[in-house]
């Protein structure tokens, strides 16, 4: 046991067993008995045994206030060939969530000294010094550099994401479309500004984007079932895709080449381990206050660094959603009340009147 404290070190042993012990009073008998028997919970509850059954849900939900998670619950299947039914473990893909963790992993560069946040990309890497150079790290935060973002291309959402592409392809499609506005000048949502970022992480670190991510962020955070979703990787617990058709009901979601979504929507998680992330954020653990007020300062359209702000139920809402092939995320934070939402599917069809009816019990 010496040994091993030594190895670790007595501080991160006792952060470690405190995680492991929330999770396991989180996800046990008792637990479940005590979230249903709160008010909040049991209220949730019931409106989610309404519109999953209306909406044909199927993922997971979590919902906390002041530190304490007072609903967690799955719904439908992991995978319908197999009958594997969702549980809170399921690991969904979260598609631009990602972006909250890309822009967490620049910040927390910047606060280390490595980058300005107002510094011309171009020339930080070699790779992107083809780009306006007027163009700035804090334009691919808050959506105002003007690049074209790739995936609004028809081509690219009907061939070009099935397609292997590799690094020097994608950097090249981007480029080779003209800007849509001068960096600064308005606000567009841009898969491409994420895509750049994860470039310029691995520029600055010398590691890969996953490598550096689960480092500095998912250990730290004892987020032990997120990561890069890949092409030929097997993951242990993760959710298919479906999709729903009109003619024929639910059927397996369309193909698509995961890889090229890399930085801007490429990561899987699940709603334990988001919950996990939003504690530490929370806590200013990763991030100091005085960056995360920066990052949730609405700039144009109501996106700060990598966040989405905006008010519902008479209140301020940060976070970020996620949607494409086979899978929808919400994860939604409620500063002011310390209160949280999120919500994996694995279903492609709409969850915000899930997330507005569980929001509006919590912020009672």
């Amino acid at each position: 046991m010496i040994g091993l404290i030594g190895l670790i070190g007595l501080i991160e042993l006792i952060e470690l067993i405190r995680k492991i012990l929330i999770v396991m009073d989180e996800t046990g008998e008792r637990g479940r008995d005590m979230l249903l028997n709160h008010p909040y919970g049991a209220a949730i509850a019931a409106a989610m045994n309404q519109l999953a059954e209306k909406s044909d849900f199927s993922g997971s939900v979590l919902a906390a206030k002041d530190g304490a998670v007072l609903f967690k619950q799955s719904y439908g299947y992991a995978s319908r060939e197999h009958g594997v039914l969702n549980a809170p473990s399921t690991k969904y893909r979260i598609w631009s969530i990602t972006k909250l963790f890309t822009a967490a992993v620049v910040i927390m560069l910047h606060e280390k000294g490595h980058l300005d946040l107002d510094q011309s990309i171009a020339e930080i890497s070699q790779e992107l010094s083809v780009f306006d150079h007027a163009i700035t790290v804090r334009h691919l935060l808050n959506h105002t550099s003007g690049i074209y973002s790739y995936t609004d291309s028809e081509e690219f959402a009907r061939r070009g994401s099935k397609l292997p592409l590799g690094r020097e392809e994608m950097l090249r499609h981007i480029h080779q479309q003209p800007c849509v506005f001068l960096p600064g000048a308005a606000c567009a949502y841009n898969n491409s500004a994420y895509y750049l970022l994860g470039i310029i992480i691995e520029c600055l670190t010398g590691e890969h984007y996953e490598t550096y991510v689960k480092r500095t962020i998912l250990e730290p955070s004892g987020m032990y079932h997120t990561g890069l979703d890949n092409n030929s990787s097997i993951i242990s617990s993760m959710a298919a895709g479906y999709s729903w058709d009109r003619d024929v009901g639910i059927r397996k979601s369309e193909y698509v080449d995961i890889e090229t979504a890399f930085s801007a929507g490429g990561l899987y998680s699940t709603v334990e381990d988001l919950y996990l992330w939003d504690r530490e954020l929370h806590a200013g653990r990763l991030i100091s206050k005085r960056m995360q007020e920066q990052m949730l300062t609405p700039y144009l359209d109501g996106y700060g660094l990598g966040w989405k702000i905006e008010g519902k139920h008479g209140r301020r809402r940060v976070g970020h959603s996620g949607a494409y092939r086979g899978f929808r995320a919400e994860f939604d934070r409620y500063p002011d009340d310390n209160a949280t939402v999120i919500i994996l599917s694995n279903l492609d069809a709409p969850v915000e009147e899930i997330r507005d009816a569980i929001a509006a019990i919590l912020l009672q």
